[in-house]
């Protein structure tokens, strides 16, 4: 099966690593929690709670650009990590769909 040629894509990732973790456990503990904890309805408690919590998290874990190339022709890539017999069932499933 060949598929036909496309462009890389660009897909957003979180960076998240140890210092992106410590940089966003230190802004959780600077926060000042009392207005969430004040409040008496469970909806609002909860929205309160996620407002700050994602005000802290996106900055702490910003997104990165990372490209992502496909294969141009099916059979042409060569997996390592792929075994003989699920080579042979990839051939039978062609055999299959065909």
């Amino acid at each position: 099966m060949i598929i036909p040629n496309q462009p890389s894509e660009t897909h957003l990732i979180r960076n998240i690593n140890r210092l992106t973790i410590v940089d966003f456990q230190i802004q959780l503990s600077y926060e000042n929690w009392e207005n969430v904890f004040s409040e008496k309805d469970v909806n609002s408690y909860f929205n309160k709670f996620l407002n700050t919590h994602l005000r802290l998290f996106n900055p702490s874990f910003s997104f990165k650009k990372k490209k992502k190339k496909k294969p141009t022709n099916h059979k042409q890539t060569n997996k390592i990590w792929m075994t003989t017999g699920i080579k042979n069932s990839c051939k039978k499933r062609e055999l299959y769909l065909q």
